[in-house]
C-alpha cells in the first residue's frame, strides 16, 4: 500500500508539472502563431522563402498548440477531427519531416489510391513524427538507409506501414 501510495503522489506531482508546464507554454506559443499568422499576411506578395518560412512557423507553433490541448485534455476527440485524405497526410507529412530532421536516405511512399478517413489530424501527426524519428535514429550510422511507407484501405480501416532497414 505504501508503494502504491508513494507511486500515485509522484504521478500527481507530474500531473501537476505538466498541467504547469503546459499553461506555461500556451502563452507564448499563442503569440508566435499570431505573429505567423502576421507574417503570413506580410509576405504574402513577398519573397516566396519568407512566405514559406511564415507558413512553417505558422503550423509548427499550431502543431504545438493541438499537443499541449491534448495533454491538457482540451481535445476532445470529436472536436477536432477532421476528414483528409489518408495517403496526402502521410507523403506531405513524411516528407516535411524527413527533411526536418536531415534525412539524406531513400525514402518510397506508397499510396496510390486516396484513402479518406475522419481522424485527429494533430494526434496523428504526433504518431507518423514519432514512428519517423524512431526509423531515423535507426538508421544514423547506415551507408544507405531506406524508409518505406505504403497507405491502405483494409474494409472499415485504414492503415499506415512504416518500414525502415535499420538494425
Amino acid at each position: 500500500l505504501r508503494q502504491r501510495a508513494d507511486r500515485n503522489d509522484k504521478l500527481a506531482m507530474l500531473g501537476r508539472l505538466v498541467g504547469g508546464m503546459s499553461h506555461e507554454l500556451s502563452t507564448p506559443l499563442a503569440t508566435i502563431l499570431m505573429a505567423g499568422h502576421e507574417l503570413s499576411d506580410i509576405t504574402r506578395d513577398g519573397p516566396i522563402e519568407a512566405a514559406q518560412l511564415a507558413q512553417t512557423i505558422t503550423g509548427e507553433a499550431q502543431r504545438a498548440s493541438d499537443i499541449i490541448g491534448m495533454v491538457r485534455g482540451y481535445i476532445r476527440p470529436d472536436q477536432r477531427r477532421e476528414e483528409i485524405d489518408l495517403g496526402k497526410f502521410v507523403s506531405d507529412m513524411a516528407a516535411r519531416e524527413l527533411q526536418r530532421l536531415e534525412y539524406r536516405g531513400d525514402l518510397r511512399i506508397d499510396a496510390p489510391d486516396p484513402v479518406r478517413i475522419t481522424v485527429l489530424a494533430a494526434g496523428l501527426l504526433q504518431v507518423l513524427l514519432n514512428v519517423l524519428t524512431n526509423a531515423t535514429e535507426a538508421m544514423a550510422f547506415m551507408d544507405h538507409p531506406r524508409i518505406e511507407i505504403a497507405v491502405r484501405k483494409k474494409h472499415e480501416f485504414a492503415e499506415i506501414i512504416v518500414e525502415d532497414h535499420g538494425p
